[in-house]
This record gives structure tokens, C-alpha cells and sequence, in this order.
């Protein structure tokens, strides 16, 4: 009780956060911290005055791409997509530096800046969380710092985390409040591997497996013949049941790995972080 009535006063900050505004841009990338900005800034400012803006490209999760849709569709804002490709054009991003995300971020985000005035929004809102910037490796969000007062990051600012955004999200009706954490599909592939369509596509369609088969979180290691497969403890002995395990050895070896392995310590955040 004493929690929820907590996420009710830092709804109400958030609200009051976004009353300094007359219209911004949502970065949608159809996970629970976006999506939740995007509903209260619709809450605050009224349709009108939010636009929604998600990056398509062979890095996003397609399950991500297809829920920031349906949201922003929920919502009835005004979405734009723009075509992510750009990424695998650049050199500093594909070389898969432990860079990576700073570069994206700043690639990204530079291209919405320049739409920012035609658009006749006042600022670009991200969603990355307090929690990831406490307890997390995120050279990302440097890029959002560098870009100064155009890009802003309210759940930093405001200090507000994961538990208390989805909490949010349910009060405000989102059915996405209890979806798993994400991230782009080059996080499954370890720094310094070069990232190549071919190898986004392998992980993108072996996670797609997986999801058929029920497994709620998931995360493919793409490490080059080998396919290590994280999923939450909890369903471990489900990659195991008769049946379950020949058919994810046999499909994963149909997109080109030689081995395919269970990590036993399970889905972890930033797993090749470690």
C-alpha cells in the first residue's frame, strides 16, 4: 500500500515534468519505460501535443517494433518511423566496440534532432530509467547527456525505476505493464565480433523460436558456431523436457550454429557485460 501510494506522488511529478512543455517527441521503442512516457505525456498534453517516434531497423527486436505500434496506435498519437539501416553503415557501430550503444544513441538521436523543428516539438523525451544508469553499464546514455537540454531523460531526472514504472504503467492501463526487459538484438553478439545482418538476422529468428515455444524471457548469445541460450531460472528445465530440446537443437543448427548450449546461471542483464 504504502508503495503504490509512492508511484501515485511520482506519477504525479512525472505529470507535472511534462507540464513545462507545449508538445515533445517520444523515442518509442515499444518497451514498458517508453511506452509509459508515452502515456503520460498524452495524459498531460492530449494527443496533439505527443508524437511517437520508433526506429525500424534489422538491430530492434521485430516483437518490439510490432507492440510500439500497437501502442502508439492504442494511444492515438501520431507515429513515425524512421528506417535504422543507417547503423550497419556505420563503421563504428558494426566493429562492436564496447562503444556500441554510444555510438547508436548518437547516431539515432542526431537524425530526430534534425526533424525536432519541422516537427514544432520542444524537446526529445528517452526512456532510459534510473536504474540502468546506477546499476547498469550504459555508454548510451552518455550520448544523451552530450546532446544536452534537446534530448531529456524524466526517469533520470526524476529518479524514478523499473518497479515503480511498471506499477505506473498498470494504473495507466498499458498491457505491455509486465513485459521483460529488452534490448537490441547486437547485444547478443560479444564485443569485438564484427555485427552483420546475417549474424542479427540468426538471432533474431532463434529468439523467434523460442518465443513461440512460451519462453518469456530470452536471450540468444550469438558467440560465432555456438548458440547460448539464456532464459529465465525458472524455465530452465522447460529446455529440457522431452520434445522441447530436441526441437530448439535441431532448429537453432537449421540457421547455421554447430553447437547450441543452455546457460545454466539463466538470463542475466547485460550478460556479455560480465
Amino acid at each position: 500500500m504504502v508503495f503504490m501510494s509512492s508511484c501515485l506522488d511520482v506519477l504525479s511529478r512525472l505529470e507535472c515534468w511534462f507540464r513545462q512543455f507545449n508538445k515533445v517527441l517520444i523515442m518509442l521503442s515499444g518497451g514498458v519505460d517508453s511506452s509509459t512516457l508515452l502515456a503520460v505525456a498524452v495524459r498531460v498534453l492530449g494527443r496533439g501535443g505527443v508524437v511517437a517516434l520508433t526506429v525500424k531497423s534489422p538491430v530492434e527486436p521485430p516483437w518490439d517494433f510490432n507492440d510500439a505500434v500497437s501502442i502508439a496506435n492504442d494511444l492515438g498519437v501520431k507515429h513515425l518511423v524512421i528506417d535504422g539501416s543507417y547503423l550497419l553503415s556505420s563503421e563504428d557501430f558494426v566493429c562492436n566496440s564496447r562503444l556500441r550503444c554510444y555510438y547508436c544513441k548518437k547516431l539515432t538521436l542526431s537524425r530526430v534532432l534534425s526533424t525536432v523543428d519541422e516537427l514544432g516539438v520542444d524537446v526529445v523525451v528517452e526512456g532510459t530509467n534510473y536504474d540502468d544508469v546506477q546499476a547498469d553499464y550504459r555508454p548510451g546514455f552518455n550520448a544523451v547527456k552530450e546532446l544536452g537540454p534537446r534530448v531529456r531523460s524524466p526517469y533520470v531526472e526524476l529518479g524514478i525505476g523499473k518497479e515503480c514504472i511498471r506499477t505506473i504503467a498498470k494504473l495507466l492501463g498499458l498491457r505491455i505493464h509486465d513485459k521483460p526487459a529488452s534490448a537490441c538484438l547486437a547485444s547478443r553478439i560479444p564485443y569485438g565480433d564484427r555485427i552483420t545482418l546475417e549474424r542479427l538476422q540468426r538471432v533474431r529468428d532463434g529468439e523467434l523460436i523460442l518465443k513461440e515455444l512460451g519462453f518469456k524471457i530470452i536471450r540468444l548469445r550469438d558467440h560465432g558456431d555456438i548458440a547460448r541460450i539464456e532464459v529465465g531460472i525458472d524455465e530452465l528445465h522447460k529446455v529440457l523436457q522431452e520434445g522441447i530440446r530436441d526441437l530448439v537443437v535441431s532448429k537453432l543448427k537449421e540457421l547455421g550454429y554447430r553447437y547450441v548450449t543452455l546457460d545454466l546461471e539463466g538470463y542475466r542483464r547485460s550478460g556479455l557485460n560480465l
